[in-house]
């Protein structure tokens, strides 16, 4: 028997005596016996359970008995009473017994065995072979190594593993690992030691293969079955009763000490897919955790206080040797890549983690696309360090570098980064040079079409708060910047663009400066002028971003040149979002000067701009607001412009309408243009139904538009324009494009428009009209035509004709070829009207040169708006028209009168084919020289006789020319033309007949008479 076995027996003995000795009171017998049945493994006698024997008791004077009868019978169930809570009692204690001390000590006994079973098994031999047999049932492919130590209460050395994939991958290797060791002590973790002197993994290598199949490490292990997922049961909450202080730290019962350190040495990878490869060597990683002996562990960040040393070191080396290709980019090293996170009381007496991080190129080339680009050296980093008692983060820097310059750098604190963090970051160093960055844009992108250079500055800048409460201040700085794309070129000397943000409580207020000064720009080869651009805004939120306000914002493009603004805008606007939306917009001034604008301009586009009439400023304000639901949008807008080149000082607009979603109704409540200056008043309201149909793209109107320009005296409009009376229109539309019509009227009183220029002199007086009008959309077209004999035609006479309701006073205008005004028109009346679709001049006449004009049953007929049905009617009468006037107003011969008669009428306008037309033409006095000129707009084209030699010079010289006589039809021209005879034709007794030309086109005709040949 072993030391330690007598050890427990002689333990048991002694507690055996001791419970022994205090249950002799109760029953000595039967207690000795049951202790020394369970305590003493030597005797295992069987015990009787007790047997019951009469207990007799005295009756005493306080029972009230005789000694017999009643009293005895009270003694005996007093007696069985006593025995039961005897046996209660011995089973309770029994079962403690079982409980607290056989239980223990039974559980001990069998961990103890199972450790020693665990030594004695768990050998070398059989672990290896244990690993080798399990892996081969969960995977496809093979694991080999040689366990060269295994302990299970102290570690393992594991050398020479190799896992090797499967058949798919013709068995080639996905893992391997010269050493594996764990080096800790089971035991001394009962004493509060945690050590792990070495967890090591010694040239471990990893191959990563990729073929039809996917990765060779995806498809490594065989599947497994799928278990049904098991109902997630809600995890009930665990509320901390408030009333109760809350722990501070914690108190071990033993002292513990916690050694950990992790090796990762010469770690490799390899890559090998089917659009890319990669290799990586020689990567290094160390943790290092030591904490010496303690028994109270802070529930804070004093528990640092702890630790002795805390350091990982990835990569301590630096350089990174690091291949990747791809189809698209190759890189070989060495690159740059290091981090480290360390705590060291030995080395810096404080309680601060200090961490840096490097990575990036070094100057190595770097391929791209199959071309090599010039070394690169990028680097990103930072060098921070954090005291976890203060809770406060040390910002050494921060920052990206390329090519050498410090593109960011950023400095700083962050006070109570667990709990309440405050931070102070500021810029400490910033410069982007686009000209170093240009070469390696072309080399990767391919674009030598685009360019670009300069320098840009992010510096300075703060920002400073908490996550509350957070405030960004800083200025971004552009100079010599040059950039251009194709058609498109850009030289902006200098940008300063200056911010200033806070966010506080959930809401943001921010104001921004933009200062572009001298900047030019060539667009399709033609430069601007020089330019300044200046724009100031100040914006804010509220409601936790359901409100917005643009509470400023003011922009000037100025031309250097004059110095000058060109456009200019002030203006303020807000939003809100939080029950629909609402938005106003406020423009309290908006400027525009063209020729400051044309000389900001390129000269392709100025130049255009120089024919529009003004040269004073054109300035605007207008107010708009918005309504919108997810059935209705309401909007709103107010106008005001002036114009002082116009003189126009007063013009406003203002406007409401709303659409309804649900029923795609548009509804204009009012709008209005007013000009008092002008006498202008223009109403509009109605709605419409944007409902398409198959015949209108809307279903439904109802619109009506009031028109009114009013001067009471004449009154400069435009330069020298001058302008009196009223001009005034009514509409009213209602229906759709298919069955809907359009009325109203147009009405002028007393209209007259006077010029005094010497280059115009024109004086329009006392124009009149009151024209209504009538149109159906819907087609009332019977295919009969208008031109047919009407038979209300034949009833009507002079007396049954309508009033006159067009008419003009005069009309005189500067003389062609004298500095003198010329009265061209007077005594002009007519009466026009428009109904059933057609425009019918019943009659017009008037004085012209002298002469006089007449017309009658004139009309244009729109049919079905057809082009092919609509058709024309003209018959004009002109008499003693004298055209020697327009050279001569003094000049009186009656060769210069012109007299005429036109009877044209036609059916279809399709100019895409020959004009079809009907009627004549007869010019029955006219002078000699311009029936010459009619003569030779039939004989010639573009100069070239039609007749041909000697014939022209015949026709030329040997006729005069009394009458034209036309007739049209089909778009062709049938002229007739009498000839005098003169006196060549006399002397050689040539009789001369009428000339006749058929059928030449007459647009041909009109274009060889207005080129005068």
């Amino acid at each position: 028997m072993s030391e330690k076995k007598k050890t427990v027996k002689k333990t048991v003995k002694k507690s055996a005596k001791k419970r022994s000795k205090s249950s002799k009171r109760v029953s000595p017998d039967i207690e000795s016996r049951v202790e020394d049945y369970l305590y003493n493994p030597d005797t295992k006698e069987k015990i009787e359970p007790p047997k019951e024997e009469p207990v007799v008791k005295q009756a005493s004077s306080s029972d009230g008995g005789d000694g017999d009868g009643g009293s005895g019978r009270n003694v005996k169930r007093a007696g069985k009473k006593r025995v039961i809570q005897n046996i209660y009692g011995r089973i309770a204690l029994t079962v403690a017994k079982i409980i607290f001390f056989w239980v223990p000590a039974v559980l001990f006994s069998l961990i103890f065995v199972v450790l020693i079973l665990a030594k004695a098994i768990l050998s070398p031999s059989f672990v290896q072979d244990l690993a080798e047999s399990s892996f081969k049932a969960v995977s496809f492919g093979t694991l080999q190594l040689e366990v060269k130590e295994f302990d299970p209460y102290r570690g393992f050395v594991i050398e020479r593993i190799l896992v090797t994939s499967g058949d798919d991958y013709d068995s080639e290797p996905v893992f391997s690992c010269e050493k594996l060791v764990l080096d800790y002590s089971f035991f001394s973790l009962f004493t509060g030691k945690v050590y792990f002197p070495e967890v090591g993994i010694y040239n471990p290598s990893i191959f990563l293969t990729e073929n039809d199949s996917g990765w060779n490490v995806a498809n490594l292990m065989r599947p497994s079955e799928k278990k049904p997922e098991e109902e997630k049961k809600e995890e009930e909450d665990i509320f901390e009763d408030p009333s109760e202080p809350a722990a501070t730290e914690i108190n071990l019962p033993i002292s513990a000490e916690v050694l950990f350190n992790f090796i990762l040495e010469d770690l490799y990878i390899k890559v090998r897919g089917k659009e890319m490869s990669a290799e990586l060597t020689d990567f290094d990683i160390n943790t290092i955790i030591d904490i010496p002996s303690f028994k109270r562990i802070p529930l804070g960040p004093d528990a640092v206080g702890l630790i002795r040393k805390f350091i990982v070191q990835v990569n301590p080396e630096e350089n990174l040797n690091l291949t990747f290709k791809s189809d698209v980019v190759e890189v070989v090293p060495p690159l740059l890549f290091t981090f480290n996170l360390i705590l060291d009381r030995e080395l810096k007496k404080d309680s601060s983690f200090y961490s840096n991080f490097k990575a990036g190129t070094q100057g190595r080339p770097i391929n791209f696309q199959g071309e090599s680009i010039k070394p690169l050296t990028v680097k990103a980093d930072y060098s921070l360090s954090y005291n976890a008692v203060d809770d406060h983060l040390t910002l050494d820097s921060f920052g990206v570098t390329f090519a050498g310059d410090r593109w960011l750098d950023l400095k700083g604190e962050v006070v109570n980064l667990v709990s309440e963090q405050r931070f102070n970051i500021v810029m400490a160093e910033s410069l982007i040079d686009l000209n170093k960055l240009y070469p390696y844009y072309v080399a990767i992108l391919k674009d030598e079409s685009t360019r670009f250079g300069g320098e840009i500055s992010l510096k300075p800048m703060l920002v400073k708060g908490d996550p509350s409460d957070v405030k960004a201040q800083g200025e971004i700085s552009f100079s010599s910047i040059r950039a251009s794309v194709p058609g498109f070129a850009l030289n902006m000397p200098s940008l300063l663009f200056a911010y200033d943000v806070h966010y506080k409580d959930n809401n943001v207020t921010a104001q921004t400066d933009i200062n572009m000064s001298r900047f030019v720009y060539t667009l399709d080869r033609y430069t601007s002028g020089s330019n300044t651009l200046l724009l100031s805004m100040k914006a804010s939120t509220a409601k936790e971003f359901q409100q917005f306000f643009l509470n400023s914002l003011d922009m000037q493009l100025r031309d250097n040149r004059s110095g000058l603004n060109a456009f200019s805008i002030k203006l303020d606007a807000d939003a809100d979002i939080s029950s629909g939306t609402k938005a106003n917009l406020n423009i309290s001034e908006l400027v525009f000067r063209k020729d400051p604008m044309i000389n900001t301009l390129p000269s392709s586009i100025g130049s255009g701009m120089k024919d529009i009439p003004l040269k004073r400023a054109v300035t605007m304000n207008m107010k708009a607001g918005y309504t919108g639901t997810n059935t209705v949008h309401r909007g709103t807008v107010s106008l005001g412009v002036q114009v002082p080149d116009y003189d126009v000082y007063d013009l406003r607009l203002a406007t409401t309408s709303q659409f309804d979603v649900s029923t795609n109704i548009a509804r204009i409540d009012s709008f209005r243009v007013t000009s008092a200056s002008y006498g202008l008043t223009l109403n509009t309201n109605g709605y419409l139904n944007t409902n398409a149909t198959a015949d209108s793209p809307f279903a439904d109107s109802d619109i009506r538009v009031s028109l009114r320009v009013k001067q009471n005296k004449l009154r400069k409009m435009y330069d020298e324009w001058k302008v009196s009376g009223m001009i005034g229109l009514n509409a009213h539309m209602k229906g759709s494009l298919s069955n809907g019509r359009v009325n109203g009227n147009i009405l002028i009183e007393d209209l007259s428009l006077n010029n005094s220029q010497k280059d115009v002199l024109f004086d329009l007086e006392k124009m009149n009209m009151k024209f209504p009008f009538l149109y159906n959309f819907k087609s009332t077209f019977t295919g009969e035509s208008k031109t047919a004999a009407d038979k209300s035609k034949l009833i009507s006479n002079r007396h049954f004709k309508e009033k006159e309701n067009f008419t003009i006073k005069s009309i005189r205008a500067k003389h062609p070829t004298r500095e003198i005004q010329y009265e061209y028109l007077k005594d002009f009346n007519a009466i026009m009207l428009f109904k059933n679709n057609s425009f019918d001049i019943e009659k017009l006449q008037a004085t012209v040169l002298n002469g006089s004009i007449y017309m009658r049953d004139t009309f244009f007929y729109l049919a079905d708006m057809d082009i092919n049905n609509m058709e024309y009617n003209l018959a004009f009468d002109a008499t003693n028209i004298d055209i020697g006037k327009l050279d001569d107003p003094n000049k009186k011969t009656n060769e210069s009168d012109l007299s005429l008669t036109a009877r044209l009428s036609g059916k279809g306008l399709n100019i895409s084919e020959s004009v079809s037309t009907k009627g004549y033409v007869t010019i029955y006095k006219i002078g000699e020289e311009f029936a010459n000129n009619l003569m030779k707009a039939l004989s010639t084209k573009k100069g070239k006789s039609m007749l041909g030699a000697p014939t022209q010079f015949v026709v030329d010289n040997a006729m005069a020319l009394e009458k034209f006589y036309f007739y049209i039809d089909k778009g062709n021209i049938y002229a007739k033309v009498p000839p005098e005879q003169r006196l060549i034709t006399k002397l050689t007794f040539i009789k001369v007949n009428d000339i006749e030309f058929v059928r030449m086109p007459v647009q041909e005709f009109m274009r060889n008479l207005s080129e005068g040949e």
